[in-house]
């Protein structure tokens, strides 16, 4: 029996529940090597794509006359150092993946920056106002936060608005052309020409990927903490079981299921024996690690659909659905006999720990309290009998007349 602790265990809780959306959640607690070759991956086939379509034009002109053709060697020699510089750092991030290296800062810096300066010269060869770079100048900042730390972004995005304004500034001032790798505007008969439109669409899709990824990653925050919450408060806090609210909730829900389709339902209560002298003698601390080792226990020994919960003080109450008495005795035993066998860890070597577990099995027409009145009559009952034994319910045959919890 090892305990996790409850704040572990219902993240892991969490993320089950909420799947990918809680894996692109954490996107921003990646390692850094990590991030950069996601995003460094993700640019790649944007980068080749720009590559192979300007090496078409170049070997065949006509099939874009609004290319600068003394313009394009450059553009064509940017795109080729571009797509190097992201292999470099598809490299680097897999050599420090390989050492065990997660937090590199410099590498989120030159990542974000070499993302950034390439991106400053497609926006002054294609012109700082083609539609597509303005909505990437929007998106990027978002998108980039979502991954990347603050500072790192905010450095870079300095950078790139200094270096826009000086362009703008440059250009209106006629000191250097605008959009120098368009010969002409991209229009043929008044219409926008295909291979513009296919150019020019990839960044167009990137941007729209970039705004679905940021929105996709806020919504998965925002559930992934509404889980964690749920979690959280229906949890006992040093166990990690369910606490006596939600230990209700479930029992009601079973009941009314188990009624439903014509199943039985058994409910044990357990109680650790002699649990003041734990505490008097070996201190509260240790009481409270003997509990939440015993919770562990129990939910080692069960099954997954069991619910076990801390029902008070010492006390742990069992949900057994689809469980006759017979079954559910024999539960009750593996419990017993586990948590006996077991020996807790204490300063002065190790602590033996019996507890007593009362068993009832839903009767027709019973009430979630009458059923928990009858086991914790049970539970009473092995007390009286010397502890350490599992004791059953007996049939209340006027089931009315228990009092309500």
């Amino acid at each position: 029996m090892s305990n996790t602790g409850p704040t572990a265990s219902g993240v892991r809780v969490t993320q089950r529940r909420v799947g990918w959306l809680a894996r692109l959640a954490t996107i921003n607690r990646l390692p850094d090597p990590t991030k950069c070759l996601l995003v460094s991956g993700l640019s790649m086939p944007f980068m080749l794509g720009w590559v192979v379509r300007l090496s078409i034009i170049d070997a065949n002109p006509d099939s874009a006359r609004y290319v600068s053709r003394a313009f394009l060697p450059t553009m064509l020699a940017y795109e080729w150092v571009q797509l190097l510089g992201h292999v470099a750092i598809i490299a680097c991030s897999l050599y420090l993946r390989a050492r065990g290296r997660y937090r590199v800062r410099w590498l989120v810096h030159f990542e974000i920056q070499w993302w950034l300066a390439c991106f400053a010269f497609s926006f002054y060869a294609l012109g700082p106002f083609t539609s597509p770079f303005g909505v990437l100048l929007l998106v990027l900042p978002v998108a980039g936060s979502v991954i990347f730390p603050a500072r790192p972004m905010v450095y870079g995005f300095v950078a790139l608005g200094v270096y826009s304004a000086l362009m703008i500034g440059l250009e209106r001032a006629g000191v250097i052309p605008y959009a120098p790798f368009l010969e002409r505007p991209p229009f043929e008969d008044g219409r926008l020409v295909n291979s513009w439109i296919t150019s020019i669409g990839g960044p167009a899709i990137f941007a729209a990927a970039l705004v679905l990824a940021a929105h996709s990653w806020i919504v998965a925050q925002w559930r992934l903490r509404e889980r964690e919450l749920e979690v959280l408060i229906g949890t006992d806090p040093l166990t990690g079981v369910a606490n006596r609210r939600v230990f209700f909730e479930r029992l009601d829900a079973e009941l009314a299921r188990s009624r439903r389709h014509g199943n039985a339902l058994s409910l044990l209560m357990v109680d650790v024996d002699h649990f003041k002298s734990i505490n008097d003698r070996h201190g509260h601390q240790v009481g409270d690690v003997v509990l939440a080792d015993i919770a562990t226990g129990l939910r080692d020994t069960l099954r997954t659909a069991d619910v076990v919960a801390r029902y008070g003080g010492e006390e742990f109450s069992i949900i057994l659905p689809e469980t006759g008495l017979e079954e559910a005795t024999r539960a009750a035993e593996r419990v017993r006999a586990a948590i006996a066998a077991h020996r807790f860890p204490v300063a002065a070597g190790a602590v033996q720990v019996t507890v007593s577990v009362g068993v009832a099995c839903m009767q027709p027409e019973e009430a979630a309290d009458q059923l928990v009145f009858r086991a914790d009559a049970a539970l009473l009952d092995a007390k009286r009998s010397g502890r350490d034994r599992v004791t059953l319910a007996a049939p209340a045959p006027d089931v009315a007349a228990a009092p309500a919890l």
